[in-house]
């Protein structure tokens, strides 16, 4: 698989989620969505493939912020690696 693939993926996953609060939601597809990709992502990925998903989750308008918080925590993206 093409290493710009897999985010790609994850992201459209992310763009089906719908927040908890609204009519339709499922908190628990919200949870098995974290748990099938936060190890992969914080474990496996490459930084090029963090940057690519970032990329393009930073040019999508279809992943609502409340998700946006949830991946931040799950995939650990708050946190800083430089020395």
């Amino acid at each position: 698989m093409e290493a710009s693939a897999e985010p790609a993926r994850v992201l459209r996953a992310w763009e089906q989620v719908v927040p908890a609060d609204a009519v339709g939601a499922s908190e628990a597809r919200l949870s098995r969505l974290i748990v099938r990709t936060a190890v992969r992502v914080k474990v496996v990925w490459t930084a090029e493939q963090v940057t690519h998903f970032l990329d393009l989750l930073l040019a999508t308008q279809a992943v609502y912020r409340e998700s946006v918080v949830r991946m931040g925590d799950a995939y650990g993206f708050h946190m800083s690696t430089d020395p």
